[in-house]
């Protein structure tokens, strides 16, 4: 018990930066509402079906097997949100982004699943 009393601030550092290697977010946040409030366009990449029934408020749907084919409508110099369900198909979007000179792209940690399961906003355009 002395040990404790004598090296305070010790133990006190110890356990702090325990507790924000296990929780990051108390430190940095919800970095998905920061990308998505930068981001110009807000791309997902699942099916259009998928599209229609939930997406993220904004986001414009770009399935993947499209992308090559449409990347002349978007801008190069901004940043661009790329989603799908769980994050796999994005990081393939990114790449090809990237591939094309694209400055900022940025895949959703966890895809749609994740942004649902943190309750963030979605929308529908089905009733």
């Amino acid at each position: 018990m002395d040990f404790f009393i004598t090296n305070f601030f010790l133990v006190l550092l110890i356990l702090l930066s325990g507790v924000l290697l296990f929780f990051p977010k108390l430190l940095f946040g919800d970095s998905k509402a920061i990308t998505t409030k930068d981001a110009t366009s807000i791309i997902d990449v699942r099916s259009k079906e998928e599209f229609m029934t939930t997406h993220l408020p904004n986001a414009i749907s770009l399935p993947l097997n499209e992308l090559q084919g449409r990347l002349g409508g978007l801008k190069k110099n901004k940043t661009i949100l790329v989603y799908c369900q769980s994050g796999v198909t994005s990081a393939k979007a990114v790449k090809i982004l990237s591939q094309h000179s694209f400055d900022s792209v940025i895949s959703l940690e966890g895809g749609f699943e994740a942004w649902v399961k943190d309750n963030l906003p979605i929308t529908s355009l089905r009733n």
